[in-house]
């Protein structure tokens, strides 16, 4: 691989890292098993069975736990840890050399760390608008859209392992589709039907978050 792609490919596997942590690694370990890359030795043992095992599980774990609303809502401060660790080492590992230069594997390690920090940060903006509307609606809104954000960073992953040059396209794709989203449920709102509450509320909902009153609408 050229520098150019595997800055891409860096970039790519940072970005995934920032949406499912163990996910990303994991396919750079398997990614380590092909015959289009080879991890440095010093990085090695990310593809081990062993590692690839834990990775796997706990990839698992951190699906079914995002898709729970109760759950979901609580990790996500605590994501930023693993995420961050998982997007140093994404980039690193693609990037950087030990043996060459440790600055350098710092400095890529740090920037594949904010990568997957800011990655994780806005999507967390675009789950907190699904998660009132979910919690106005239907909790099965919460689900979908978990599961629907796994694909959609899994695709980002294969994406960049198998076609590199396609990640800045795939990026400015995933930002624009989670600005649209973002934008679109914080619009749809309602005024809540007790004149004395100024409060807007997500279409829907049955009780103010504000005064804690019904939202009973008169049916045609």
């Amino acid at each position: 691989m050229d520098s150019l792609l595997i800055l891409c490919v860096a970039f790519g596997l940072a970005s995934g890292a920032g949406g499912r942590a163990c996910l990303a690694v994991l396919a750079l370990g398997a990614f380590h098993h092909t015959a289009q890359f080879e991890l440095a030795p010093s990085f090695a043992w990310i593809a081990t069975p062993q590692v690839m095992a834990v990775l796997a599980v706990l990839g698992i774990v951190e699906i079914l736990a995002d898709a729970h609303p109760d759950v979901s809502e609580l990790t996500e401060l605590a994501a930023y840890l693993p995420k961050v660790v998982a997007g140093f080492l994404a980039f690193a590992a693609t990037t950087g050399d030990v043996d060459s230069s440790l600055l350098q594997l710092g400095g890529s390690g740090l920037l594949g760390a904010m990568t997957a920090g800011t990655t994780h940060f806005l999507r967390n903006k675009v789950r907190a608008s699904v998660r009132e509307l979910a919690e106005a609606t239907d909790e099965a809104v919460h689900k979908a859209a978990s599961y629907a954000e796994t694909g959609l960073f899994g695709a980002l992953i294969g994406t960049t392992l198998a076609m590199p040059v396609l990640v800045p396209i795939l990026l400015l794709a995933l930002a624009g589709l989670g600005t649209f989203v973002h934008r679109k449920l914080k619009n749809r709102r309602v005024d809540c039907l007790h004149p004395d509450c100024e409060a807007r509320l997500p279409v829907g909902a049955t009780v103010c978050a504000t005064c804690k009153r019904d939202q009973v609408r008169p049916t045609a």
